[in-house]
């Protein structure tokens, strides 16, 4: 067996702004050795292009800590690509917490509040 090495470019990921994320979109093409790993090649270019996005983290000055932007955008890019509700893309991202480095897991109601938020 040959481990096969596919580079993934930035310009798969579309965004229209920092907070809206309906214009994400991947197309691998019609490759069958691209479309046997997509799912692989789709979590290694969220976790790439998530880590090198430029995040502004607003701090609050009372009550409970907010979750970080970075964890906030994850969940939303899970969710799209599974096509999945709130509450089961906090269960994904509990599961895929080790492998984007996720320290702590967000609740499905603030990933609720944050897509619904203007901000």
């Amino acid at each position: 067996m040959v481990a096969t090495v596919i580079e993934i470019t930035s310009d798969i990921f579309k965004f229209d702004g920092q907070s809206r994320l309906d214009t994400f979109s991947i197309d691998l093409g019609r490759c069958s050795e691209v479309e046997a790993h997509r799912l692989q090649l789709a979590l290694e270019a969220i976790r790439k292009n998530v880590n090198g996005f430029p995040f502004w983290q607003r701090r609050k000055r009372v009550g409970r800590p907010s979750s970080e932007e970075r964890t906030i955008m994850i969940g939303f890019l899970i969710q799209q690509l599974f096509r999945t509700t709130f509450r089961d893309a906090e269960g994904l991202l509990n599961m895929l917490s080790w492998y984007f480095q996720i320290d702590k897991v967000p609740d499905h109601s603030v990933l609720c509040r944050a897509m619904s938020s203007r901000h």
